[in-house]
């Protein structure tokens, strides 16, 4: 794979998940002990209390952020993996850090700070004038003047909130209690989806255009159907009464492996040109609720249409995601 489109950006991802582990979190965390854990998709909102063991921080607004944190299952055995995702996405442009304060192990013991924290604040590192020893050094000053202070004062916020009796987090009485820091910058918004606007505006100013023609020409076709309207008789609680599998022809802004490949690169010719010669075939999934299929045929309890959810996967994902049950909830 070729990292030319990733190294352009000029930082991280709004959305995407951060990445981490601790040597004895996984079993600390699984041992249920203590009250402090990893905060899961049903307890977002524990997330910015003294019961979470991460905290994602605003490290200029001073305040936490609510997230999702869990162990990642695929392989954690050999490979355990802690994944925090923010509950809604950061803010552009902006410095961000995530801290992890008052994990414990499987015997309820408070797990050690990182070597690399540990030598970086209490300055244990090489000294001299390399890019390497430089960016070091302005690395431990930027936590120990401004990320660590704003930790302090973003869980102090909370305190007073929570109407706790002490600090929940003091890094000058406790720097023990701070166990992993890392921060970032995030993206641009020109940078992260400005590429994704051209496309869009692209597209639309091609479709809208006398050339394209009418939609006969470029008609939606149906794939499959897959009914389930049993499912809704069969339970109140029934979500999904039919699922229609199909494609549409689109303008396609995507080159190197033909249309309709997930391994095709965008056309940045095409796009700054503002027009594709190329004509792909979009797939996309439409799933109808049971709440429409009820209205329609004019049964009891019916309900009237509110809205019309359009969901789009990310990368390396895929439109089955759609398909998820806490989605279609």
């Amino acid at each position: 794979m070729d990292p030319t489109f990733l190294n352009d950006l000029d930082g991280f991802s709004t959305m995407a998940p951060i990445l981490f582990y601790l040597d004895g979190l996984k079993e600390g965390h699984d041992s249920r002990i203590g009250t402090s854990q990893l905060r899961g998709v049903g307890e977002i909102h524990l997330s910015v209390t003294p019961q979470s063991i991460t905290l994602l921080l605003d490290v200029q607004a001073q305040r936490l952020i609510p997230h999702i944190a869990e162990i990642d299952r695929i392989d954690d055995v050999r490979h355990p993996l802690v994944l925090v995702t923010p509950a809604q996405p950061l803010d552009h442009n902006k410095h961000y850090a995530l801290a992890v304060v008052n994990a414990v192990d499987e015997n309820g013991k408070l797990l050690s700070p990182t070597k690399g924290l540990i030598d970086l604040l209490e300055q244990r590192l090489k000294s001299g004038s390399t890019p390497s020893t430089m960016k070091h050094a302005e690395r431990a000053h930027r936590f120990k003047n401004v990320v660590i202070p704003s930790l302090n004062r973003a869980t102090n916020a909370t305190m007073n909130n929570a109407t706790l009796d002490r600090p929940w987090f003091d890094y000058e009485s406790d720097p023990r209690s701070l166990q992993l820091l890392f921060d970032f910058h995030t993206v641009s918004e020109s940078s992260q989806i400005g590429t994704t606007r051209l496309v869009r505006d692209a597209t639309l100013r091609q479709v809208n255009s006398d050339a394209w023609g009418g939609w006969s020409e470029h008609n939606v076709r149906v794939i499959k159907i897959d009914e389930k309207s049993e499912g809704c008789d069969a339970s109140p609680n029934g979500l999904i009464a039919r699922t229609i599998h199909g494609e549409l022809n689109v303008p396609w802004f995507l080159e190197g492996y033909g249309p309709g490949h997930r391994g095709a690169f965008l056309d940045l010719d095409a796009i700054s040109e503002g027009e594709s010669e190329i004509v792909g075939a979009a797939k996309f999934v439409l799933h109808i609720p049971c709440s429409v299929r009820a209205s329609a045929l004019g049964l009891s309890g019916a309900k009237e249409l509110a809205a019309v959810v359009e969901f789009g996967h990310g990368l390396f994902y895929h439109r089955k995601e759609a398909s998820d049950y806490f989605l279609q909830k």
